[in-house]
């Protein structure tokens, strides 16, 4: 992985070990056994989105990143949620990442609960306790970045994952990673990460150049570098069926203009 993946993962760590002197795994356990589990919710509005040939926004919600800093001021979770719900996403992906991303679990929380959509607790997973955490939040889908995750780790963390009825984004970068992915975790929602982690930038031809080796059985994603109708809509016809959107719509002082116009054929209203 790259030193910058790796920082992130490593102080990631510790924030987990920090919970867990807190909330031990086993309470955790107790605490996850007691909630009704979802219904894989994530992966069936980008399945409803697809029934209606249309393309599926995850709309994300991040108050910073290590390439931009700080995305938007004013920064309200729910409200953000509620617009992009408003303006036809069809899923929420929300950072909870606290160091390098500003992230936070009452983002997560605020943003479910007034816009009332399926979310993914976009995050750094390096240990089974933070998959436990995401059931316990109510989010519907993690994220297993390839780079930074052991075959062995891959392969548990998706099972444990489905078993808390929990969808799982698979997200990969090369020919390498995804062949790993489909291998150790059957991944069924598998997310193409168009951002190189070393350089930072961002090439949309890696979600042209690893479309051939992805199954038709797979709901694609594409993310990072998204930046217009026309980059959508591209994708949407090459195969992709849904799409992990941010940073380009949080810098928008109109936000619900630019995520209808955005999702619109030909990039107009």
């Amino acid at each position: 992985m790259s030193d910058k993946l790796q920082e992130i993962c490593e102080k990631r760590l510790l924030k987990v070990k920090e919970h867990e002197s807190h909330l031990s795994l086993s309470d955790l356990k107790d605490e996850v056994s007691a909630i009704d589990y979802g219904n894989f919710a994530f992966s069936e509005a980008i399945r409803h989105k697809a029934s209606m040939d249309v393309p599926a926004l995850i709309a994300e919600i991040k108050r910073r990143s290590p390439s931009a800093g700080e995305i938007r001021e004013p920064f309200d979770a729910g409200e953000i949620a509620v617009t992009y719900k408003n303006n036809g996403a069809a899923c929420l992906s929300v950072l909870t990442e606290p160091d390098y991303f500003g992230g936070c679990d009452a983002d997560l929380l605020l943003a479910k609960r007034q816009s009332g959509m399926p979310v993914l607790r976009k995050d750094f997973v390096v240990s089974e306790y933070q998959i436990y955490e995401s059931a316990l939040l109510r989010a519907d889908c993690i994220l297993l970045i390839v780079a930074a995750l052991s075959d062995e780790q891959l392969k548990h963390y998706a099972s444990l994952a489905h078993s808390l009825h929990l969808d799982v984004l698979v997200e990969v970068h090369d020919l390498e990673e995804l062949k790993r992915a489909l291998g150790e975790t059957e991944a069924d929602l598998l997310g193409v990460n168009n951002r190189n982690l070393k350089t930072l930038k961002t090439d949309i031809n890696t979600s042209y150049d690893l479309l051939q080796h992805i199954p038709d059985t797979v709901l694609k994603v594409s993310e990072s570098g998204i930046k217009d109708s026309e980059t959508l809509y591209d994708l949407y016809n090459a195969g992709y069926d849904a799409f992990l959107v941010g940073e380009s719509l949080l810098v928008q002082k109109d936000l619900a203009t630019a995520t209808e116009k955005l999702l619109t054929k030909n990039g107009t209203s």
